[in-house]
């Protein structure tokens, strides 16, 4: 099991399954802080072309062969025709992404006296 958990991500009317690592975060993060993305959105200001990036590369790798331009143009008709309902979506499937699972723990000897 990795640390991050697959999300599916609908787009276009195929569903996605991405599976985020480390490596891919990283690859994100060398170009748009996410959380300083999280932090624009949340103060009601999202900034469509770091979303649009992030969707781009998280669909790509799962061979969804999309561009930023054609993610940024879905986003853009979603805020002004639908709300931007899929935005909020997209943005909560984001967050689920790059949580990490919780670790199992391990059960721990107990430190009390022995029944004997």
């Amino acid at each position: 099991m990795g640390v991050f958990r697959d999300i599916e991500m609908e787009y276009e009317g195929q569903t996605y399954t991405v599976t985020p690592s480390n490596r891919l975060l990283r690859r994100i993060e060398g170009e748009v802080s996410i959380m300083a993305m999280f932090s624009k959105f949340q103060s009601g200001k999202p900034v469509i072309s770091e979303l649009a990036f992030v969707i781009a590369v998280f669909l790509n790798s799962a061979n969804a062969g999309v561009t930023e331009d054609e993610v940024a143009q879905e986003l853009n008709w979603d805020l002004v025709h639908n709300n931007g309902d899929g935005i909020k979506s997209l943005m909560s499937s984001v967050s689920e992404m790059v949580t990490p699972v919780d670790k199992v723990k391990k059960p721990q000897p107990s430190k009390g006296k022995s029944s004997e």
